[in-house]
């Protein structure tokens, strides 16, 4: 409801959230804009995923929430059949309204948003093939590397690329998913573990 009543910039280096009234705004920047659209309360954007020559176009959730890079629904892997037997993929924990979904993780190729291409990018796909509908969601692993601005009154995310988007696409394998807790987040809780991982 916040992101449709006003426009959001967020720039996660700087650790701020600017909020604009929409009749106000006039984006006056250098930065590339998006076309959104909302379903059900969710908003939604395109890319495309390569993997071994193949490229499937993908309907991708904008889930600021999320600490994950590219989140993909098991069924759209298996349609797509993005990641093969040979392609390596590893276990990994994950953390979703429902509870902890069993997860597995694995490079692409590349995936291309709008005129960005970002090579060997980490997507954790669901191991139950039950969703469909939609790709997957984008997290804020990715958003990051951006100063997003959600104009959802005109339909559209305009991103301001940040020197990070240069960076690789790191990934956590210590198998330890921690949160934190109390009033102010300054302690540390383990939510769950990977078998036979480094946290293990």
């Amino acid at each position: 409801d916040v992101f449709a009543r006003y426009v959001l910039a967020i720039d996660y280096d700087a650790l701020v959230i600017d909020v604009f009234e929409p009749a106000n705004f006039g984006y006056r920047g250098d930065g590339t804009s998006l076309p959104v659209w909302i379903e059900h309360g969710e908003t939604f954007v395109t890319a495309q995923l390569y993997a071994d020559g193949r490229m499937a176009p993908a309907k991708l959730k904008l889930d600021t929430g999320s600490t994950s890079f590219l989140g993909l629904n098991g069924s759209f892997v298996d349609q797509n059949n993005l990641v093969a037997e040979s392609r390596a993929r590893i276990p990994a924990t994950g953390a979703a309204l429902g509870g902890l979904p069993e997860h597995f993780v694995s490079r692409l190729d590349s995936l291309v948003l709008g005129p960005w291409t970002i090579a060997r990018p980490v997507a954790a796909f669901s191991a139950s093939l039950a969703r469909d509908g939609d790709a997957g969601t984008v997290g804020a692993d990715l958003l990051r590397r951006f100063r997003c601005i959600f104009d959802y009154s005109r339909r559209r995310l305009i991103l301001e690329p940040r020197p990070v988007l240069k960076e690789a696409v790191g990934f956590d394998a210590s198998g330890l998913m921690l949160i934190a807790t109390g009033p102010r987040l300054d302690s540390l809780q383990v939510l769950a573990v990977t078998p036979d991982s480094p946290g293990a």
